[in-house]
């Protein structure tokens, strides 16, 4: 379970703890997997994570960045339940609405600009079998706009199979 200290101070988008603030106040870690989940995890979404997955520990998990071809994603990475992420597939079309800057992105770069952040559970199946089954092997965490983009991108041949795209995976220690 995540300690409630972890949740940032947020009143308003004009009264908020920064960044750095919190880095300090939390005397977080300078190793960078574990900083990058942090930040665009418990940072950005305590209250979301917590509420998906309160049984988390920060120490019983390993964080590393992989790359990945767009294939496997596609194949392999799930959200709850198994839920299919074609969530944002419709924004995915030869005109795009110009205000999608990340589309845009996408579409322009062949790739996301920051990574994904998933639970890697392929090689401990028993950790599956212990948390339910809303838990997939290769189970979303946090980016669910930019794998949707990249899954669609890849259906309708603007990526190929094997372009590679990095992904922060979080891994439980067994």
């Amino acid at each position: 379970m995540i300690p409630n200290r972890y949740k940032r101070y947020f009143e308003s988008s004009s009264d908020n703890e920064p960044w750095e603030e919190y880095c300090k106040r939390l005397n977080i870690t300078e190793n960078e997997e574990k900083r990058y989940f942090i930040r665009h995890v418990l940072f950005d979404h305590f209250t979301n994570f917590t509420g998906r997955f309160p049984w988390f520990s920060l120490d019983s998990f390993t964080y590393g960045f992989e790359n990945w071809g767009a294939s496997r994603i596609h194949e392999t990475v799930k959200y709850d339940k198994g839920e299919e992420l074609d969530f944002w597939y419709d924004h995915v079309k030869k005109n795009p609405d110009p205000r999608l800057t990340l589309l845009k992105y996408m579409i322009d770069e062949k790739t996301w600009p920051t990574p994904v952040v998933i639970f890697d559970f392929s090689e401990n199946p028993e950790i599956i079998m212990n948390l339910g089954d809303r838990i997939t092997a290769i189970h979303l965490i946090e980016g669910t706009h930019r794998v949707s983009y990249l899954k669609k991108m890849l259906i309708t041949g603007q990526i190929d199979g094997e372009s590679k795209h990095s992904i922060l995976t979080v891994k439980g220690i067994v």
